[in-house]
């Protein structure tokens, strides 16, 4: 059953309008509980599987949840070797599992295509370079970028794009920052982010890259703020990366969560979860849903079931009132306080509609804008509106 926490919000400012996020505790997911499991999200759909129970009798089975009748159900299980750290990317409408370690602590470089339409896994060419698990990857433009991670004696700084449509790997250029392995990765906008992790010395790290795919370039941005980690977990949401969670030098499990915004290029901490401190964590997002945490190994090395969401709050206080046309095309928005600032910005973060107003009713014109979730803010008001 799901368990709204109402007291775990957050309301700051980015890009000019105040946002306020809130956790929920969701249904905890089918199977045994487990560590450095893999999730991804389809839809409305959030899968999730492999990983370390205490063993891997299970460990190839993947469960579904949908977010929208909050229920959890079996899913095709995965037919390749059973695996801990695999890494999963979505790309278009197919999911592209790699990597990892199996049961016997081999590191892996096969890949494998889901199709979720059909519920079926296929294999794919294998990754060209040395296997490796505790890797990082995110997606942009349609193509997998992948590097870093280890084998048990060497520890990589290379880096890869994958092209699922030809079914080849091109190389590129080295990640700049020390070779490193478990990172936090995601990517927002037409950038990648990575981060985090520990080096081939073991020192934990908290600097952060952005990748520009253009010029195939790195560049390293302000440090994260809290304390350097390995084991920690991050998705991108709405135009924010989310990172948190973790282990830190001193063996610690950590429960801070903070969210990057990458126009700003700042750092804001969110409100601690309503979870108790852990590390190894799965991670999905679904657009204008939110981003799932689920799983992972506290500091008494208990596994967890658990699965938590971040995502906005509506806010139920605003006063004035959205109509959205389909036909005309055109947003009415009535109930406006005299003289007043109307801002409305896409999921992303970016500013679509900008307007001074004094009148108590006002109409935009929205054929020009994408299909989609758009936050109407009137003065420090915000309120969702959907775009057909």
């Amino acid at each position: 059953m799901r368990q709204i926490i109402p007291i775990l919000i957050l309301s700051f400012s980015l890009n000019g309008f105040a946002q306020t996020f809130e956790w929920e505790i969701l249904t905890d997911h089918l199977g045994l509980s487990r560590d450095d499991g893999v999730a991804f999200a389809i839809e409305d759909d959030i899968y999730y599987g492999s990983g370390n129970h205490g063993g891997f009798l299970q460990s190839n089975t993947f469960y579904k949840y949908n977010v929208s009748t909050a229920t959890w159900s079996l899913s095709a299980p995965f037919p390749g070797v059973s695996r801990q750290y695999a890494r999963a990317a979505v790309i278009g409408n197919k999911v592209y599992l790699y990597s990892g370690i199996d049961l016997n602590s081999i590191p892996l470089n096969d890949i494998w295509e889901f199709d979720p339409s059909a519920d079926s896994w296929t294999e794919l060419a294998e990754f060209p370079a040395e296997r490796r698990w505790q890797a990082a990857s995110f997606v942009l433009n349609n193509e997998l970028y992948y590097g870093t991670g280890r084998d048990w004696t060497v520890i990589y700084n290379d880096f890869w794009k994958y092209n699922p449509l030809t079914d080849a790997w091109e190389q590129l250029s080295d990640i700049p920052k020390q070779r490193c392995y478990e990172t936090v990765s995601f990517s927002i906008y037409d950038k990648g982010y990575l981060g985090l992790g520990r080096d081939c010395t073991g020192v934990f790290l908290n600097d952060f890259w952005e990748y520009r795919p253009i010029s195939d370039q790195w560049e390293q941005l302000e440090d994260f703020p809290s304390d350097a980690r390995y084991y920690a977990k991050a998705e991108s949401f709405a135009g924010y990366g989310i990172v948190g969670s973790g282990q830190n030098e001193f063996s610690e499990m950590l429960n801070d969560f903070y969210a990057y915004q990458p126009i700003a290029k700042t750092w804001t901490k969110l409100p601690d979860p309503p979870m108790i401190n852990r590390r190894g964590m799965s991670s999905a997002a679904i657009p204008f849903r939110g981003a799932f945490f689920i799983g992972g190994l506290d500091e008494t090395f208990t596994r967890s079931n658990q699965v938590f969401q971040i995502k906005f709050k509506d806010d139920t206080e605003a006063s004035f009132k959205l109509i959205y046309n389909d036909t005309q095309k055109t947003l009415y928005i009535s109930e406006i306080d005299s003289v007043s600032q109307i801002n409305v910005f896409n999921m992303d973060g970016r500013a679509v509609y900008d307007v001074r107003v004094s009148d108590s009713q006002h109409f935009i014109q929205t054929l020009s804008w994408n299909s989609g979730t758009y936050l109407v803010r009137i003065n420090q008001k915000v309120k969702k509106i959907v775009v057909l």
